[in-house]
């Protein structure tokens, strides 16, 4: 089933996110089950003739049909997005009925230019559930939010009308005041005034109200991302990430205070200047899990050759989150490596006392992380990771039990075989700095904490 799944995807990406067939795998779920197997059906005969199956651009699964209570009943309907044979992306609706699904409705409106989102939500907690659709639209804003309910009992005769539109360029959703509910956060971007503001929208009954708005930097190629949520055990903000020239990145944190959004990342500094961008793209959000958002910033690992290329440097990624004024702390520090398709997430007693860096085995290009003495320059290797294809593991297994390297496996994955090796403690060194070394120097256990593979 992994296997079609991946092929389902594969094929989704080859034809520009369209898909031309209806498999069960493009269930939000992608267990066969009979009742995806009739919903599949279901949907193939409920397209219009020559219509494909499509995904938004922010999908919430890898699925262009996926289940939802949109009318509050308590049973799921399925959302449908496709494109239509005049190359317009619609949303229908199908319902369950006498143990099937029948077509219910297809939303009135429509784009050319394709769907930013689909979300069911209950925002005010009222017990209607809300319908977002982002519908992408040219120039600027570049998106147009529609906001539907779907009453029970709805007869799908006529297609339901917005109870409002709301034009944005980025768009985050969650508790913004702390209030217990969900709002809607909205950025807009005027490139040629070089202006942006964010707004917080709140939604009660029919009526779409703008709860605060605070200015932003508008010279700025675009805000990609947009987290709304707990940002200190009792505060509450959103965080905002923008590209900012070729690589680099512009991150900004409001808190919520008295009714209206003040910002308190990044404060000027003395001179007045905001000197806070990051030199590689970053993603603001929960990073250690512990429901409070964070601050994703980079630095290069220590320890690199001076000169070297951009292309070429490594970096460590910080997760920093408010304390109140401007005191911020790092909860969790990472190693990205995309190509091989794992992370490693570091202790937060490492920080400030490791490095990584890049070294051939094989030729193969790895990772090592290394104990890294800031003052004296002092290091040595930690660990190192391995990512050997399978086919290949016994002959490199054999390999280093040969050259008496200690190593451990910490996961099997995509026909790779990723292994952790370390050599043995230094020697020579001060007391001091080879203790601290020997502290450490991590077990299995604490290998397989360390490291993680991407989804």
């Amino acid at each position: 089933m992994k296997l079609v799944m991946l092929s389902s995807i594969s094929l989704l990406i080859l034809n520009g996110c369209q898909y031309t067939a209806t498999p069960a795998d493009l269930l939000l779920n992608p267990r066969s089950t009979p009742d995806n197997a009739k919903l599949a059906s279901a949907v193939q005969d409920a397209l219009p003739p020559r219509a494909k199956l499509s995904l938004p651009d922010q999908g919430a699964s890898d699925a262009a049909v996926n289940k939802a209570d949109v009318d509050g009943d308590g049973q799921p309907e399925a959302i449908v997005t496709f494109v239509n044979d005049n190359d317009t992306q619609q949303v229908m609706v199908l319902k369950q009925s006498g143990g099937g699904w029948k077509p219910w409705f297809t939303f009135a409106e429509s784009s050319s230019y394709g769907i930013d989102l689909v979300r069911t939500i209950d925002l005010d907690h009222d017990g209607q559930p809300e319908v977002l659709i982002g519908w992408d639209q040219y120039g600027e804003p570049q998106h147009t939010l529609n906001i539907y309910h779907i009453e029970k009992g709805y007869n799908g005769v006529k297609p339901p009308v917005p109870i409002a539109e709301i034009s944005y360029d980025t768009i985050g959703i969650g508790d913004a005041d702390g209030d217990g509910k969900s709002e809607l956060a909205v950025i807009n971007l005027n490139r040629d005034q070089m202006k942006a503001s964010v707004q917080i929208k709140r939604i009660a009954g029919n009526t779409v109200s703008e709860a605060a708005s605070a200015p932003l930097n508008g010279a700025v190629n675009g805000y990609y991302n947009l987290v709304v949520g707990r940002i200190a055990p009792q505060r509450y903000g959103i965080i905002a990430d923008a590209g900012v020239g070729a690589h680099s990145s512009y991150t900004v944190m409001l808190a919520w205070t008295g009714g209206k959004l003040i910002k308190i990342y990044p404060l000027p500094a003395a001179s007045g200047e905001v000197t806070e961008n990051n030199a590689r793209q970053t993603f603001g959000g929960d990073g250690n899990g512990d429901g409070i958002l964070d601050i994703n910033v980079t630095r290069e690992a220590p320890g690199q050759k001076e000169g070297l290329p951009y292309s070429d440097l490594l970096w460590i990624e910080q997760y920093k989150q408010w304390e109140g004024g401007d005191r911020f702390k790092v909860v969790s520090e990472r190693y990205v490596n995309s190509a091989e398709g794992y992370e490693l997430r570091f202790p937060v007693e490492w920080r400030g006392r490791y490095t990584i860096r890049q070294f051939t085995e094989d030729g193969n290009n790895e990772i090592a992380v290394d104990y890294y003495h800031r003052f004296s320059g002092s290091r040595s290797e930690l660990f190192a990771v391995l990512s050997t294809p399978v086919a290949d593991w016994s002959g490199k297994e054999k390999q280093l039990r040969d050259e008496s390297r200690h190593y451990a496996i910490l996961s099997k994955a995509e026909g790779f075989v990723y292994a952790a090796v370390w050599a043995a403690a230094p020697s020579g060194w001060p007391e001091s700095e080879e203790q601290e070394y020997r502290l450490m120097l991590p077990d299995e256990a604490k290998l397989r904490k360390i490291f993680k593979l991407l989804p």
